[in-house]
């Protein structure tokens, strides 16, 4: 099957460093699922690139199973570089698409 790499951004891999040891300081368990649960989702953006809903123009929207936690991404294609998928992260419930933060 043809994937398409996923390029985290500066800003969300902050967050999901940050939510991932905002759950290590109450459980190891819950933090290690919800590390797992991110990847899953980037394996569906990778597969699927197309395949969550849009939220705003080009971006779209997977929320984190099991977590108030929500990937924005943007699937990318270019001519000269092949294509990609950028991904932005957020809390659920939050404000803005620019608002980011830890559960």
């Amino acid at each position: 099957m043809n994937t398409r790499p996923v390029r985290v951004t500066d800003e969300a891999d902050v967050d999901l460093t940050n939510a991932a040891q905002w759950y290590a300081e109450r459980s190891h368990t819950v933090a290690v699922a919800f590390v797992e649960e991110v990847y899953d989702c980037f394996n569906v953006i990778r597969q699927f690139p197309n395949g969550a809903p849009r939220v705003r123009g080009f971006i779209r929207q997977l929320p984190v199973s099991g977590f108030p936690f929500l990937i924005l991404y943007r699937p990318i294609t270019s001519s000269c570089c092949g294509s990609s998928t950028q991904a932005k992260t957020r809390a659920r419930g939050s404000g803005s698409g620019d608002d980011t933060g830890v559960p």
